[in-house]
């Protein structure tokens, strides 16, 4: 079935513990396996242009997932991580192409998953759009403040995150 195989991300999603986290972890390695065939800042607008082509699929997707699996924001739909993560990392490789994309990457993983799992204002709002826009919107809100808060830090520190 293509829209289960689709909304958990080739099945990610159904992996028992943290689906979520997993989820935002094939986002990583989608961003890795990118990198080994094209430049920071290209690959950062893939990820923009994939972020927004995999909303506009997620959306009505999440519809679907919330009925197939019987409860609202299932945890095995994990598209909605994927997108913001995704989010999170492409304005940091856009901005800092000569820096280290796996320090920029990581951070913008973990602030991503951080803000995911707080979801602090508006964030919490964002979730009570309807039926999938809203598993949608909550993790594209939360990829802006978790690219926010790597850019801040990679401002910060760029000394350190400078290739040699």
């Amino acid at each position: 079935m293509i829209r289960k195989l689709v909304s958990t991300c080739f099945y990610v999603g159904c992996v028992p513990g943290a689906p979520g986290t997993y989820g935002s972890f094939a986002a990583l390695a989608v961003a890795l396996v990118l990198l080994q065939f094209a430049p920071p800042a290209t690959t950062g607008l893939v990820l923009l242009g994939l972020a927004a082509l995999l909303t506009f699929v997620g959306a009505p997707l999440g519809t679907w997932a919330e009925g197939y699996y019987g409860k609202k924001d299932p945890s095995p739909f994990v598209l909605d991580e994927v997108v913001g993560c995704f989010v999170a990392m492409a304005p940091v490789l856009l901005l800092f192409p000569n820096a280290r994309p796996l320090l920029g990457l990581g951070g913008a993983f973990v602030f991503f998953r951080i803000f995911d799992v707080l979801k602090p204002f508006p964030i919490y709002l964002a979730e009570k759009a309807p039926a999938g826009w809203g598993i949608m919107l909550d993790d594209l809100v939360a990829g802006c403040y978790a690219a926010g808060a790597t850019i801040a830090g990679m401002l910060l520190f760029a000394d350190m995150l400078v290739k040699s």
